[in-house]
């Protein structure tokens, strides 16, 4: 199973709530696991304690990058911004990956 991190905003809800909705109508049930990346769970979990930035234009705007470690740095893990639909299978993203790689960007 792969995982998609999915930036959430307190003041978007709804963009997160259609971004999983169109990654799981068009993925099998059991290839791919999404996650929010809500920013008041993390700093509860003491996983993300920045102060907050007045300037930073959603919540998510720091907290992707805690994707590697929120993945336990194995596997592979994608990040999308909240106002993203997908069209076709999520899991297509992970396939033919190569593991010599750490980063792939789109």
């Amino acid at each position: 199973m792969n995982n998609i991190y999915v930036g959430w905003d307190s003041r978007e809800d709804i963009a997160y709530q259609v971004c999983e909705h169109s990654i799981h109508r068009r993925t099998a049930a059991d290839s791919i696991k999404v996650y929010p990346l809500k920013q008041n769970l993390l700093r509860q979990q003491a996983v993300y304690w920045r102060e907050i930035d007045k300037l930073a234009s959603t919540e998510f705007t720091f907290t992707r990058f805690l994707v590697p470690h929120l993945n336990n740095y194995t596997g592979w893990a994608a990040f999308c911004d909240s106002d993203m639909v997908f069209l076709t299978d999520a899991a297509t993203l992970f396939e033919g990956l190569d593991d010599s790689k750490a980063v792939y960007v789109v």
